[in-house]
């Protein structure tokens, strides 16, 4: 039995869709809601949410993510996150800061080098994620499960 989902928002560059970008659905969901927000991103083959902010810049780790999540049961799946801040002198550069309680991830992608991954508090779970980092990518104080992943460690890119 298979379960259909409607969805609150709908992205498509395309404007066949509600909105033309992620960052303008999520601005449209209601705060302190206590239901599920549904966006579908109709972007395909995949969807990159890139940033690239560091802690070089005078930012606080935390504040170098290019995605925070902090609604309780979020759920990403097929989704590419990335912290492209130029290595390897911009030390910390958070892709995906969590603080959502039971959120999941499933066939993600975060990019990054120092600190790509910050699974800052909470219960957390991830499945058949791919994971990119240099320095430290995998760190917090949630309680996260990594399933079926794969974790690669990265080189910074050479300086000519």
């Amino acid at each position: 039995m298979q379960s259909t989902i409607t969805y609150n928002a709908t992205v498509a560059q395309d404007r066949s869709g509600n909105y033309t970008s992620i960052n303008d659905a999520i601005a449209a969901a209601p705060e302190n809601s206590k239901s599920r927000y549904y966006i579908h991103a109709m972007m395909l083959p995949t969807t990159i949410i890139t940033g690239n902010k560091s802690n070089a810049e005078g930012f606080k780790t935390y504040d170098t993510a290019t995605m925070f999540v902090g609604g309780p049961g979020f759920i990403a799946v097929s989704l590419t996150i990335e912290n492209s801040a130029p290595q390897p002198n911009s030390r910390q550069a958070v892709a995906l800061n969590s603080i959502a309680d039971r959120s999941a991830f499933y066939k993600c992608v975060f990019l990054g080098y120092q600190d790509t991954l910050y699974a800052d508090h909470n219960r957390q779970f991830y499945k058949e994620c791919d994971i990119y980092g240099s320095v430290d990518f995998i760190f917090g104080s949630a309680k996260a499960m990594f399933q079926d992943c794969n974790i690669y460690a990265r080189r910074f890119p050479l300086r000519m």
